[in-house]
């Protein structure tokens, strides 16, 4: 999937940020050098979003633990999704610099993003916060044999979800990197 999440991510970086006429066919399939730089970004970041956000996820399972007879998992779900999406919008950067071919990396990000980290979390884990209920009513509701159809469902329910925060990342960029050029 990571492929195919490249090439969605960088169309939707380009369209935000350079608008629609920057794609090379109006499809927007096409896979060039960007791309494959694009993808290995990504796969670095997933990296660094999974490294960070195994130890929250391991303290919730000891705090919910610790906790016998309350429900707590889901507060140690949202500090997860609010530490992860911190982190991410401050890595992430390099991912619409990378779609518009600017050359990009983490500690520039990082730099870049300096007192915005929280901002940018908050404004990532709305949409996110939207798709949890969705999608503990979709795998809840129905027993394995529909599973295939309810993973559709929740792939095109998701969809527009990631466009909107995948244009997030792409809209913070665009507003620090114009920061930073003054």
């Amino acid at each position: 999937m990571f492929p195919l999440y490249a090439l969605f991510a960088t169309v939707v970086h380009r369209v935000v940020l350079l608008g629609e006429h920057s794609l090379p066919n109006r499809w927007g399939i096409f896979w060039t050098e960007r791309e494959t730089r694009f993808l290995g970004w990504l796969i670095g970041v997933w990296f660094l979003y999974f490294a960070l956000s195994l130890p929250t996820w391991m303290l919730g399972l000891v705090f919910s633990e610790a906790a016998p007879g309350l429900d707590v998992g889901w507060i140690a779900t949202i500090l997860s999704y609010i530490l992860v999406a911190y982190f991410q919008g401050r890595f992430s950067l390099v991912l619409p610099a990378t779609a518009i071919d600017k050359r990009s990396n983490f500690s520039e990000a990082w730099a870049m993003s300096h007192g915005k980290g929280m901002m940018i979390a908050l404004a990532l884990v709305i949409p996110a916060m939207i798709l949890i209920p969705v999608e503990w009513v979709l795998y809840g509701a129905v027993d394995d044999t529909f599973k295939p159809i309810v993973d559709l469902a929740w792939m095109l329910l998701a969809l527009p979800v990631f466009a909107v925060e995948i244009a997030i990342i792409s809209l913070a960029y665009d507003k620090l990197s114009f920061q930073d050029k003054r």
